[in-house]
């Protein structure tokens, strides 16, 4: 019996460090091929005379926008660095160029995700691993948005965080993540597949409704409750597995 328990146990433990270095490794690739995009963009983004002119006129070196922290904005794409955070100031500045930001990277170090949403031209996001949180509506209503890496590293991914990101098809959350917020993936309409990792225990109301176009999900044995709305409108969805582990369903969770 001992015996039969031990090789339960470390069954349990290898097969929880292989997903562990699966996601770990995807996360890597799929920052990688962000930064090799962002990289790229200047030469492969095809915008007319008039709004290449406007980029070269709104671009600007290192600037500061918060207290030890910088923004560089050149040919449409937006890099941060710093160890500290925006400033309202600094989100000023930010905010008059959105219209006009096609990718944004976080440099290694930097430790404050400032708020990216309402930036309709914004395709490409490349995180370091020194982001730990990512706040309410980061990149909520970022309809172009293709591509966002989730470091590991990340513990929380908050309310409204990808909200009505509506080219969004595919994202990797780490088993970093120990919590999710309600409706933190609300009306991402061609999100396909979508991984919660087994530290996530509740699946919070409105977490994935209105994600028409998502067709595979997996629900951990970690969750034990689903809140309203959940998956509200998901009728692509089939087929769903709903784990023991699960003891409350909310109303028009599905």
């Amino acid at each position: 019996m001992k015996k039969m328990i031990l090789l339960l146990l470390i069954n349990f433990i290898f097969v929880n460090v292989v997903f562990s270095n699966e996601t770990e490794t995807a996360n890597k690739l799929l920052k990688s091929e962000i930064d090799s995009l962002i990289a790229d963009l200047p030469n492969s983004l095809e915008v007319d005379k008039e709004t290449s002119n406007l980029l070269k006129k709104l671009s600007f070196n290192k600037k500061e926008i918060g207290l030890f922290t910088y923004a560089t904005f050149q040919n449409g794409i937006l890099t941060i660095s710093g160890k500290g955070y925006v400033s309202e100031e600094g989100a000023s500045v930010l905010s008059s160029i959105k219209q006009f930001v096609y990718a944004v990277k976080l440099e290694e170090g930097t430790i404050a995700l400032p708020s990216l949403s309402y930036m309709p031209s914004l395709m490409y996001v490349s995180l370091p691993s020194t982001i730990k949180k990512i706040g309410y509506g980061a990149f909520s209503n970022d309809v172009s948005l293709l591509k966002v890496n989730i470091p590991e590293g990340v513990a929380e991914i908050g309310a409204w965080s990808f909200s009505h990101c509506e080219s969004l098809k595919k994202i990797i959350i780490p088993n970093s993540v120990m919590t999710i917020r309600n409706f933190a993936f609300i009306y991402c309409k061609q999100l396909t597949d979508i991984n919660i990792p087994n530290t996530i225990t509740l699946l919070q109301e409105g977490i994935f409704s209105y994600c028409s176009s998502l067709r595979e999900i997996n629900i951990p044995e970690s969750v034990m409750e689903i809140k309203t709305e959940a998956f509200y409108n998901c009728d692509k969805l089939h087929p769903l597995v709903i784990p023991e582990s699960v003891t409350m369903i909310a109303d028009d969770a599905f």
